[in-house]
C-alpha cells in the first residue's frame, strides 16, 4: 500500500475527542511509509450535535472547527 484516503465522515459527529484518536491510528500508518489523505466529512467540523454517552444519556462535547480540523490532520495531504 502506497497510501490511504480517507473520506469523511472521519468521526461520527466531530467529537474533538474522536479526531484525536483518529489522528494517532492514522499516524501509525505514516509511521510505516505510508501516505495518508484525509477529506472532512459533514458531520466531521462545526457539527452543534457532538456528543458522548452515558449509558442512555447524551453529553454535549466540543466539536471542532475547520481551522482546528487542518491543524489537527496537518500530516495528512
Amino acid at each position: 500500500v502506497k497510501f490511504v484516503m480517507v473520506s469523511g465522515d472521519l468521526t461520527k459527529d466531530g467529537e474533538r475527542q474522536c479526531h484525536d484518536k483518529v489522528s494517532k491510528a492514522l499516524s501509525k500508518l505514516t509511521q510505516n511509509g505510508i501516505k495518508v489523505f484525509v477529506v472532512p466529512g459533514n458531520h466531521d467540523v462545526n457539527n452543534p450535535l457532538a456528543y458522548k454517552y452515558d449509558g442512555d444519556n447524551t453529553i454535549s462535547v466540543p466539536s471542532i472547527t475547520q481551522d482546528e480540523f487542518a491543524n489537527i490532520y496537518k500530516d495528512f495531504g
